[in-house]
């Protein structure tokens, strides 16, 4: 038989096996249908009400949990955010009792555009003599103008922001205007002397704001001066009419609420009940013993409590930045009431169903009669017309793919037909075009990777070339042993290294390591504009160098990029080494007399390229014969395992303590290798670059 024949007798056999299967198994299953739903129908109804309230009462409990949890989280990142703000400022102001000279006051005129529509206020208490030192000081505070404000602007949640200091000044940004009374000082008010007794931040009780009533509660850190002492507190106000508007909004079943409760137990927002109410402390934790004598003050988790009376399911969720709890809360009675429900809306249903089924069943058997031999001879029909137009396109797509099998992508196949073989024919024409079309990309694309992993391979080769190379350097002296390391992340790095000679008798010599934030081709050539300003400038000290450097990377710094860098000199007849460091990390010092190996200290100090003007420390020491130093970037000690574990500064020291005793490349070389078991395959995440160095002491003749 050709396939065009016995096609149409599958489809015939086909359409008359399936429609009668069809009819049968439908009205089979229909009759079993109709039994079982009278056999489980009582049973549906027997336990509805439970199995529903059970349920109604788990999700109930689970949105809240899920509600609680996603709130307090929200509300916790907005107030962590103000925690981070406020101790940035904190160490703004501690660095500007610090470093007075440095900054210069830049407070801008009222009523311009700088305050963004900011009530600005300066304060200081009638019982405080106006003296120089009085003005010097609030001048200087004057320079925390702009952070205020930005941590204002930035961050919806506060409402004023204000520095009072020991000395009784108080200068604060606020979105209203704040008049105190004459005698009103900063250094009586609760937020100040809680900070001023906490180490970090510290809350107060929630209060009425002075001038709008509504619920307050003020974060706040104290400042020190250099010497220790308190110098001030830096505070914010955060409205709680915010956080109770938020949350009135929020759907919480048909009568629920939402309530917060600070860390000593008082309920300081409630959705039910006004701020006048929530005043009245007494009469709240009256409404909420429950609740209260359940969880005390650490509230968390699900719980069934009475509230004023009533008896609810309650989830809370705890707020960590400040000790608070959140909880949402519906009564137990509207989810039983909903079970309830839904018992008669099931019953009916079912009732329902049972008579469709019946009325189905006697319809089908009607259609059936009707409709199977009509169908019949139309499906004959069809098969006949479907057959003939099925086999034709088939035999040209199949002459088609013969033609281009043998290797003619040119070939077109002409099937007009809007059916899925004429898909097939228009699919199969655009594949010949598009794998065409393909081989000339992947041409191309083959052509533009090697030339960019050319041009990567030169930049790694350029950057290697600026290094020193040649080791061991210097091998011809006693009295020096030296030996680097280095490997980037990516193709090229922003870690480099550099030693040289100072002068012409070759009795000093400059150690130089840095790190420029970020890696890869940008990293590369900041740090190749760094390398050579330290270069150019080494006839100077090494904090001068380093300043000179900073000014000039500063200056022309549009990428906001910056670089770590410690630059020190070790004089080879007298074994004295001075350094300086800006915000790199300390090296670490060996004494060989002692066996003794510990980080060296240096001063804190930014990095390049972030501040203009800033100076640098240079400190000094003596090294003996057999002494070493080994400096390295932080691709060092914050190298990861595979369980996120960081190798740390303490099993540097460790390892190192074990191999200090080798030869100056086995030094460093053993390092990486103890780093690297440590990663245990853990994909480098930072350039990874050390250089060690041995003084043997001075040149023998």
């Amino acid at each position: 038989m050709r396939f065009g024949t016995r096609l149409l007798a599958v489809i015939l056999i086909v359409a008359t096996v399936a429609m009668g299967t069809i009819f049968a198994f439908s009205y089979s299953e229909m009759r079993a249908l109709s039994r079982a739903s009278q056999e489980i129908n009582a049973e549906v109804s027997d336990v509805t009400l439970r199995r529903s309230q059970d349920k109604l009462t788990y999700q109930a409990k689970s949105y809240l949990s899920l509600l609680a949890t996603a709130q307090a989280t929200r509300y916790d990142v907005a107030i962590t955010r103000v925690k981070d703000d406020i101790a940035n400022i904190t160490r703004y102001m501690e660095e500007l009792y610090a470093q007075p000279d440095s900054f210069a006051n830049a407070l801008p005129t009222p009523g311009t555009d700088e305050l963004d529509g900011l009530s600005l206020g300066v304060h200081i208490p009638s019982t405080v003599a106006r003296t120089p030192q009085v003005d010097d000081e609030l001048e200087l505070v004057r320079n925390s103008f702009y952070l205020i404000r930005m941590l204002i602007q930035a961050n919806p949640t506060i409402m004023s922001a204000y520095v009072g200091t020991a000395s009784g000044i108080m200068f604060q940004l606020a979105d209203s205007p704040r008049e105190h009374a004459p005698d009103w000082d900063p250094r009586a008010r609760p937020w100040f002397e809680i900070a001023s007794a906490t180490d970090g931040l510290a809350w107060t009780d929630v209060y009425p704001d002075a001038v709008t009533g509504e619920p307050h509660v003020t974060g706040a850190q104290a400042f020190r001066h250099p010497d220790g002492t308190i110098a001030g507190v830096v505070a914010a106000d955060i409205p709680l009419a915010k956080v109770d508007v938020d949350l009135r909004a929020l759907q919480i079943g048909e009568t629920g609420r939402a309530f917060l409760v600070d860390a000593a137990g008082n309920v300081i927002v409630d959705t039910n009940l006004t701020a006048a109410q929530l005043q009245d402390q007494a009469a709240v934790r009256s409404r909420y013993a429950d609740v209260l004598a359940v969880k005390g003050q650490s509230l968390r988790g699900r719980i069934t409590a009475a509230i004023d009376g009533t008896a609810y399911h309650i989830a809370y969720a705890p707020m960590a930045a400040t000790g608070w709890s959140l909880g949402f809360a519906v009564p137990v009675h509207e989810i039983e009431t909903n079970a309830r429900q839904l018992e008669a809306v099931v019953r009916d249903k079912a009732d329902e169903a049972q008579t469709r089924i019946q009325e189905q069943l006697a319809a089908e058997r009607r259609r059936f009669a009707v409709i199977f031999p009509s169908v019949l001879a139309l499906v004959a029909l069809l098969s006949i017309a479907v057959s003939r137009s099925i086999t034709k396109p088939i035999t040209t797509l199949a002459a088609g793919v013969a033609e281009v099998g043998s290797g003619n992508l040119d070939a077109k196949v002409d099937v007009r037909s809007n059916d899925e073989i004429g898909e097939l024919a228009t699919g199969f024409n655009q594949m010949t075009a598009n794998l065409k079309q393909r081989a000339s990309d992947l041409a191309r694309v083959t052509a533009e990777k090697e030339r960019i992993n050319s041009d990567l391979r030169i930049a790694t080769d350029i950057q290697d070339d600026m290094l020193p190379k040649i080791f061991p350097p210097y091998s011809d002296r006693d009295d020096l042993h030296l030996a680097t390391f280095m490997l980037p992340a990516k193709e090229v790095g922003g870690d480099f290294y550099d030693f040289f000679f100072l002068d012409e008798e070759e009795t000093k010599i400059a150690l130089v390591i840095a790190d420029v934030s970020g890696k890869s081709v940008p990293a590369a050539l900041f740090m190749v504009i760094a390398k050579t300003l330290i270069k150019n400038n080494m006839h100077l000290p090494p904090a001068q160098v380093l300043s000179t450097v900073n000014n000039l990377l500063v200056a022309d710094n549009n990428s906001s990029m910056f670089v770590t860098t410690y630059y020190s000199v070790l004089d080879l007849t007298t074994g004295e080494y001075c350094y300086a460091s800006a915000g790199h990390n300390p090296p670490v010092l060996y004494r060989a007399a002692s066996r003794k190996i510990a980080y060296l200290e240096v001063p804190k100090a930014p990095p390049l390229g972030v501040f203009a003007g800033k100076s640098f420390v240079t400190q000094s020491l003596r090294l003996e014969p057999g002494d070493a130093l080994l400096l390295y970037t932080d691709g060092v000690t914050e190298a990861f395992n595979r369980t996120s574990q960081m190798y740390g500064s303490d099993r540097l020291l460790d390892d190192l303590s074990a191999l200090v005793d080798q030869p100056a490349h086995a030094v460093v070389d053993s390092v990486y290798a103890a780093v690297e078991t440590f990663a245990d395959g853990e994909e480098q995440s930072d350039d990874i670059t050390m250089l060690f160095c041995r003084y043997a002491g001075p040149a023998t003749a």
